[in-house]
């Protein structure tokens, strides 16, 4: 069962869409070791790209708004604990480059509300690392 963000058990918890490279378990929990995957869904009215600017010089994901129904960005919806959000705030580059939202995930067990990072910063002329897109897929 998904849990919402009103339920008491998760008061001390965030809800956490990732998309991209933080759908690893393994390298979201080097940044917030408390991440605990709770479910698969996906964003519709969304695409992923990878024209956000890094600081490398490369295109990194982003979740791109395109308000048609038709277009999902996929992704796994995480509990982490609310004393670890600067720490995925940092690793998520929010102010310099992305921005937080509160997006609504379709999952198989019905619609929940989950923070995510978008792009602030895009470029569409970057192209991504052929490593970076390859953790991605």
């Amino acid at each position: 069962m998904l849990l919402n963000q009103s339920n008491n058990k998760i008061a001390d918890k965030l809800i956490y869409f990732a998309y991209g490279s933080n759908m690893l378990s393994r390298r979201l929990r080097a940044r917030t070791p408390s991440a605990v995957a709770i479910s698969t869904g996906f964003v519709e009215g969304r695409r992923l790209t990878f024209d956000k600017v890094s600081s490398d010089g490369s295109g990194k994901c982003d979740i791109e708004a395109t308000f048609n129904s038709d277009d999902r960005v996929y992704g796994v919806v995480y509990e982490i604990d609310k004393s670890e959000k600067g720490e995925l705030d940092k690793a998520e580059g929010l102010g310099h480059g992305y921005e937080e939202k509160t997006i609504n995930i379709c999952t198989s067990s019905g619609n929940c509300q989950a923070i995510s990072y978008v792009a602030s910063k895009k470029e569409p002329a970057l192209r991504p690392y052929h490593w970076y897109k390859a953790i991605v897929k």
